[in-house]
């Protein structure tokens, strides 16, 4: 059998972050807090390094092929374990956007953990527990994991995963040592995107916010096809607000969301346009925004950006999807 150690970085823009995490390997904290934006690949990263620690070569990185690598590869090995939402699996986050569409992190998973932490290793080395997206906890979960971080058994390694960390009860971040992944430049993400095959990398890079397996996503799904309908109806404001819904009702809460966040994206060009003559997102539909923007006004974008907000903040919730869409429609037409 071929001998392949496995990289710890999957991507370009994580080389930076392997390399800190590789240099605490001689002193492990008891806890790591791994933070960032989606759609950068924290979850890979934390399991290469994981793999890494509990690979019986010792020599820092996977070796892929002794028996707790195997282990790691088939989800089984007895030192590691992984509480996660089920929508966490997926590396860009696009299906985690709005965490009222997860099923959270519970005490009782929480305490399955801790308990974890506190039985001797199978393989007298390392017992980890890796929590994904630890914002998912509730209080009393957090609560329930703030023991163990208090008093952490030895041997024992809990690494958090977040993209909002600022939404974890300050008792838990002060306890970990925290590491940001941040956004990669856009000539190194573009560049991965390009040679992944996507041919509109810079628009993908734009409507994902910067994140590149987000982008990715993107371009390999219909999400593209279905922007282009969005927004030929957003460009051409008139009174089909109500047909136009009826289309729409039929929708999802993920395909509802996507569309909500389309349209956050839209009026902040809208904004930025008036404000600075900048377009951040939908820069291919730069004509019609500049036309649109002379029609409307800053004040009345503000508010109706609010108003997408408490939208936003209710997707998940039991509603007629139908007359939700009428009136964020009608009312983006009354804009201009």
């Amino acid at each position: 059998m071929n001998e392949r150690p496995i990289d710890m970085h999957a991507y370009p823009w994580q080389a930076d972050l392997a390399e800190t995490l590789h240099g605490l390997r001689p002193h492990l904290p008891h806890a790591l807090l791994l933070h960032g934006p989606k759609g950068l690949g924290k979850r890979a990263l934390a399991k290469a390094f994981i793999q890494s620690l509990l690979c019986e070569r010792r020599e820092g990185v996977a070796c892929g092929v002794c028996a707790a690598c195997h282990w790691m590869s088939a989800g089984n090995h007895p030192d590691f374990l992984a509480v996660e939402t089920d929508q966490a699996t997926n590396e860009s986050g696009e299906n985690a956007s709005d965490s009222r569409n997860q099923t959270g992190i519970s005490i009782a998973q929480v305490r399955e953990a801790c308990d974890f932490l506190h039985i001797g290793a199978h393989r007298a080395g390392l017992r980890i527990v890796m929590i994904n997206p630890a914002e998912g906890m509730n209080l009393a979960a957090a609560n329930a994991l703030l023991k163990t971080l208090e008093e952490p058994p030895p041997g024992a390694l809990l690494v958090l995963l977040s993209h909002q960390p600022a939404k974890l009860p300050a008792t838990i971040r002060s306890r970990c040592q925290a590491l940001r992944l941040p956004l990669p430049d856009t000539a190194v993400a573009s560049q991965w995107l390009q040679a992944q095959g996507v041919i509109d990398a810079g628009l993908c890079l734009n409507l994902a916010g910067g994140a590149p397996l987000l982008a990715l996503e993107m371009a390999d799904s219909n999400l593209l096809e279905n922007r282009r309908e969005l927004l030929a109806d957003l460009s051409q404001p008139g009174d089909a607000a109500v047909a136009t819904a009826a289309r729409y009702a039929r929708w999802d809460n993920a395909a509802y969301l996507r569309w909500l966040i389309y349209l956050q994206q839209w009026v902040h060009d809208l904004l930025n346009v008036q404000l600075t003559g900048g377009i951040s997102y939908h820069t291919d539909y730069a004509e019609v925004l500049k036309g649109l923007s002379h029609r409307t006004s800053v004040h009345r974008l503000m508010q109706f950006q609010q108003k997408l907000l408490g939208a936003r903040r209710a997707v998940g919730h039991p509603l007629n999807l139908q007359l939700v869409l009428e009136d964020i429609l009608i009312d983006y037409h009354h804009l201009f």
